[in-house]
Protein backbone atom coordinates (compact mmCIF):
# COMPACT_ATOMS: atom_id res chain seq x y z
CA UNK A 1 0.00 0.00 0.00
CA UNK A 2 1.72 3.05 -1.22
CA UNK A 3 2.20 6.34 1.32
CA UNK A 4 -0.61 8.28 -0.51
CA UNK A 5 -3.29 5.66 -0.31
CA UNK A 6 -3.18 5.37 3.67
CA UNK A 7 -2.88 9.28 4.13
CA UNK A 8 -5.90 9.26 2.10
CA UNK A 9 -7.56 6.73 3.50
CA UNK A 10 -6.55 7.97 6.93
CA UNK A 11 -8.11 11.31 6.09
CA UNK A 12 -11.22 8.96 4.37
CA UNK A 13 -11.99 6.73 7.47
CA UNK A 14 -12.71 7.31 11.08
CA UNK A 15 -9.54 5.83 13.30
CA UNK A 16 -11.70 2.83 14.19
CA UNK A 17 -12.48 2.26 11.01
CA UNK A 18 -8.78 2.40 9.45
CA UNK A 19 -8.13 -0.19 12.31
CA UNK A 20 -10.40 -2.28 11.62
CA UNK A 21 -10.08 -2.45 7.45
CA UNK A 22 -6.46 -1.92 7.27
CA UNK A 23 -4.24 -2.21 10.27
CA UNK A 24 -5.75 -5.56 11.80
CA UNK A 25 -6.76 -7.76 8.45
CA UNK A 26 -4.70 -10.18 7.25
CA UNK A 27 -2.47 -9.05 5.17
CA UNK A 28 1.10 -7.57 6.36
CA UNK A 29 3.22 -5.99 3.59
CA UNK A 30 6.53 -7.54 4.76
CA UNK A 31 5.36 -11.13 3.45
CA UNK A 32 3.83 -10.03 0.54
CA UNK A 33 7.23 -7.35 -0.49
CA UNK A 34 9.67 -10.13 1.02
CA UNK A 35 12.21 -7.02 1.39
CA UNK A 36 15.09 -9.38 1.65
CA UNK A 37 14.19 -12.22 -0.58
CA UNK A 38 14.40 -15.09 2.45
CA UNK A 39 11.43 -15.41 3.11
CA UNK A 40 9.58 -19.01 3.06
CA UNK A 41 6.41 -18.47 4.21
CA UNK A 42 3.12 -16.08 4.14
CA UNK A 43 1.41 -14.26 6.96
CA UNK A 44 -0.76 -17.15 7.74
CA UNK A 45 2.06 -19.63 7.89
CA UNK A 46 3.59 -17.01 10.54
CA UNK A 47 0.77 -16.81 12.43
CA UNK A 48 -0.27 -20.47 12.42
CA UNK A 49 3.33 -21.22 13.75
CA UNK A 50 3.56 -18.46 16.39
CA UNK A 51 0.10 -19.35 17.81
CA UNK A 52 1.16 -23.13 17.47
CA UNK A 53 4.09 -22.19 19.76
CA UNK A 54 2.30 -19.68 22.05
CA UNK A 55 -0.32 -22.64 22.45
CA UNK A 56 -2.73 -19.74 21.09
CA UNK A 57 -5.48 -19.04 18.15
CA UNK A 58 -4.36 -17.52 15.39
CA UNK A 59 -6.57 -14.85 15.41
CA UNK A 60 -4.78 -13.39 18.62
CA UNK A 61 -1.89 -12.51 16.48
CA UNK A 62 -1.25 -9.31 14.34
CA UNK A 63 1.16 -7.61 12.83
CA UNK A 64 1.90 -3.84 13.27
CA UNK A 65 3.74 -1.01 12.86
CA UNK A 66 6.07 -0.19 9.56
CA UNK A 67 6.43 -4.25 8.94
CA UNK A 68 2.12 -4.17 8.68
CA UNK A 69 2.05 -1.24 5.74
CA UNK A 70 5.87 -0.95 4.71
CA UNK A 71 5.97 2.33 6.57
CA UNK A 72 5.76 3.40 10.23
CA UNK A 73 2.85 4.87 11.49
CA UNK A 74 4.31 6.63 14.71
CA UNK A 75 3.45 10.19 14.17
CA UNK A 76 7.30 11.18 14.82
CA UNK A 77 8.30 9.09 12.22
CA UNK A 78 6.89 10.51 9.58
CA UNK A 79 6.02 8.00 7.39
CA UNK A 80 9.62 6.11 7.52
CA UNK A 81 9.86 2.90 5.29
CA UNK A 82 10.62 -0.50 6.64
CA UNK A 83 14.15 -0.82 6.58
CA UNK A 84 17.13 -2.97 7.18
CA UNK A 85 17.50 -1.86 10.70
CA UNK A 86 13.44 -2.03 11.29
CA UNK A 87 11.40 -4.86 13.26
CA UNK A 88 8.82 -6.44 12.99
CA UNK A 89 5.86 -5.66 15.63
CA UNK A 90 3.91 -8.26 16.48
CA UNK A 91 0.30 -8.02 18.76
CA UNK A 92 0.26 -11.32 21.07
CA UNK A 93 -3.54 -11.41 23.10
CA UNK A 94 -2.94 -13.81 25.85
CA UNK A 95 -3.65 -13.54 29.02
CA UNK A 96 -2.11 -15.67 30.28
CA UNK A 97 1.41 -14.84 29.14
CA UNK A 98 0.60 -11.04 30.08
CA UNK A 99 0.31 -12.35 33.65
CA UNK A 100 2.86 -14.40 33.66
CA UNK A 101 5.29 -11.83 32.57
CA UNK A 102 3.52 -9.34 34.69
CA UNK A 103 4.20 -11.44 37.68
CA UNK A 104 8.23 -12.12 36.60
CA UNK A 105 8.18 -8.52 36.42
CA UNK A 106 6.97 -7.80 39.79
CA UNK A 107 9.21 -10.48 41.17
CA UNK A 108 12.00 -8.50 39.84
CA UNK A 109 11.32 -5.45 40.79
CA UNK A 110 10.97 -6.56 44.90
CA UNK A 111 13.82 -8.66 44.61
CA UNK A 112 15.79 -5.80 44.26
CA UNK A 113 16.05 -5.61 40.27
CA UNK A 114 14.18 -1.70 39.67
CA UNK A 115 14.76 -0.98 36.26
CA UNK A 116 12.02 -3.64 35.33
CA UNK A 117 9.73 -0.81 36.68
CA UNK A 118 11.49 1.78 35.12
CA UNK A 119 11.40 0.40 31.95
CA UNK A 120 8.03 -1.19 32.10
CA UNK A 121 5.49 1.20 33.86
CA UNK A 122 4.47 3.64 30.58
CA UNK A 123 3.70 -0.06 29.00
CA UNK A 124 1.30 -1.57 32.12
CA UNK A 125 -0.12 2.01 32.40
CA UNK A 126 -1.35 0.94 28.37
CA UNK A 127 -1.59 -2.58 29.39
CA UNK A 128 0.97 -3.94 27.24
CA UNK A 129 4.13 -5.62 27.91
CA UNK A 130 6.75 -4.73 24.63
CA UNK A 131 9.42 -7.98 24.56
CA UNK A 132 12.08 -6.03 22.44
CA UNK A 133 15.16 -9.02 21.18
CA UNK A 134 17.73 -7.32 22.13
CA UNK A 135 16.63 -7.48 26.00
CA UNK A 136 19.28 -8.62 28.52
CA UNK A 137 18.45 -9.53 31.91
CA UNK A 138 20.92 -9.33 35.13
CA UNK A 139 18.00 -11.08 36.51
CA UNK A 140 16.27 -14.75 36.79
CA UNK A 141 13.03 -13.56 37.17
CA UNK A 142 13.16 -12.31 33.45
CA UNK A 143 15.24 -14.73 32.05
CA UNK A 144 12.60 -17.29 31.91
CA UNK A 145 10.33 -14.81 29.52
CA UNK A 146 13.36 -14.30 27.38
CA UNK A 147 13.75 -18.50 26.51
CA UNK A 148 10.61 -17.75 25.32
CA UNK A 149 11.33 -15.96 22.95
CA UNK A 150 14.40 -17.18 21.86
CA UNK A 151 12.19 -20.69 21.10
CA UNK A 152 9.82 -18.41 18.78
CA UNK A 153 12.82 -17.44 17.15
CA UNK A 154 14.42 -20.79 16.53
CA UNK A 155 10.97 -22.65 15.78
CA UNK A 156 9.08 -19.58 13.92
CA UNK A 157 11.45 -17.35 12.67
CA UNK A 158 14.58 -19.41 11.60
CA UNK A 159 12.26 -21.85 9.49
CA UNK A 160 10.61 -19.17 7.42
CA UNK A 161 13.46 -16.75 6.79
CA UNK A 162 12.77 -13.82 8.34
CA UNK A 163 15.97 -12.38 9.15
CA UNK A 164 14.22 -8.79 11.23
CA UNK A 165 14.02 -9.00 14.71
CA UNK A 166 10.57 -9.44 16.38
CA UNK A 167 9.41 -7.57 19.08
CA UNK A 168 6.33 -8.53 20.86
CA UNK A 169 3.52 -6.41 22.43
CA UNK A 170 1.51 -9.04 24.67
CA UNK A 171 -1.99 -7.82 25.86
CA UNK A 172 -4.16 -9.67 27.90
CA UNK A 173 -7.41 -8.61 26.08
CA UNK A 174 -7.95 -7.14 22.38
CA UNK A 175 -9.82 -4.24 24.41
CA UNK A 176 -6.47 -3.15 25.33
CA UNK A 177 -5.18 -3.82 21.95
CA UNK A 178 -8.02 -1.50 20.11
CA UNK A 179 -8.24 0.89 22.74
CA UNK A 180 -4.35 1.51 22.55
CA UNK A 181 -4.38 2.11 18.73
CA UNK A 182 -7.15 3.85 18.41
CA UNK A 183 -5.55 6.28 20.27
CA UNK A 184 -2.42 5.90 17.98
CA UNK A 185 -4.37 5.85 15.10
CA UNK A 186 -6.39 9.22 16.18
CA UNK A 187 -2.60 10.90 16.86
CA UNK A 188 -1.81 9.96 13.47
CA UNK A 189 -5.02 11.46 11.85
CA UNK A 190 -4.60 14.77 14.06
CA UNK A 191 -1.31 15.35 12.81
CA UNK A 192 -1.88 15.50 8.84
CA UNK A 193 -2.28 18.30 7.08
Amino acid sequence: MAVEDIIADLKAMTASEFNRKRLFNSRAWYFEANPNGTLQGDYDDFCGLLAQVLNVNPRNLAIVGSAKFGVSLAPPKKFKPFDATSDIDVVVVDQSWFEEIWKHLREADLNGYGDAKKEYAREIFHKYICLKPDHHFDTNYLREVIKKTDDIKRRVATPLGIVHPITYRVYAHWSDVSAYHLMSTQRLKDSLP
